[in-house]
C-alpha cells in the first residue's frame, strides 16, 4: 500500500509595520521594498500557535505578495514606520483526511513576543533579518481547492497506470 503524506494548505495574510531609516516617505517605502520583497525573503517555515498555545509548523510554499502602502515619520531620529501587507502560501502535514476537515475550525496565529504583548515577526532575508510589528493577521484555509487538485492528479495517475497495464 502506498504511504502518502497529506497536507493542508492555507494563505497567511499579515498586515505589518516596519521601521526603516529614510529622509522621506517615498525613500522609506522604497527601502522597505528593497529589504522585504518576494525575492529577498528566505523563509522556509513559519511556526504558528493555536488558541491553547500549541505550536504548529507550516512550510512556506510561496511568498504570494508583499505590498508597501504608506509611511509615516516616527518619533525616532530619521526613522519612518512603513505599513504594508505580506501574503504567504503555507502547507502543514496532517495525519489523516479527518484531521484535514477539522483544521479550518482551528485558529492559528504568529506567537506574541515574550517581552511585550506585541507580535514581532523576525523575517530572514538575503541581506539581514527584518523585524516587523504584526498589526493584523488572518489564516485562510484552501483545503477544498488543493484537495480537488490532488484528487484529480491522483485519478489521472491511476488512469495512466491502467492504460500502461492494459497496453
Amino acid at each position: 500500500m502506498e504511504n502518502r503524506e497529506i497536507y493542508a494548505y492555507a494563505t497567511l495574510n499579515v498586515t505589518v509595520s516596519y521601521l526603516v531609516p529614510a529622509l522621506g516617505k517615498l525613500q522609506a517605502i522604497e527601502y522597505a521594498y528593497y529589504q522585504l520583497n518576494e525575492g529577498s525573503i528566505q523563509l522556509d517555515q513559519v511556526n504558528l500557535i493555536d488558541e491553547s498555545g500549541v505550536r504548529q509548523p507550516f512550510m512556506v510554499d510561496q511568498v504570494e505578495s508583499i505590498d508597501w502602502t504608506d509611511a509615516a515619520f516616527s518619533e525616532n531620529s530619521n526613522l519612518f514606520k512603513v505599513q504594508g501587507s505580506i501574503q504567504l502560501l503555507l502547507r502543514t502535514k496532517i495525519d489523516s483526511q479527518r484531521d484535514k476537515l477539522a483544521l479550518p475550525r482551528t485558529t492559528y496565529r504568529l506567537p506574541r513576543s515574550i517581552i511585550k504583548d506585541k507580535t514581532i515577526w523576525v523575517i530572514p532575508t538575503k541581506r539581514m533579518p527584518a523585524f516587523v510589528h504584526v498589526m493584523n493577521q488572518t489564516l485562510e484555509w484552501k483545503i477544498a481547492k488543493k484537495a480537488e487538485k490532488a484528487e484529480k492528479a491522483e485519478k489521472a495517475e491511476k488512469a495512466v497506470k491502467v492504460l500502461v497495464q492494459v497496453g
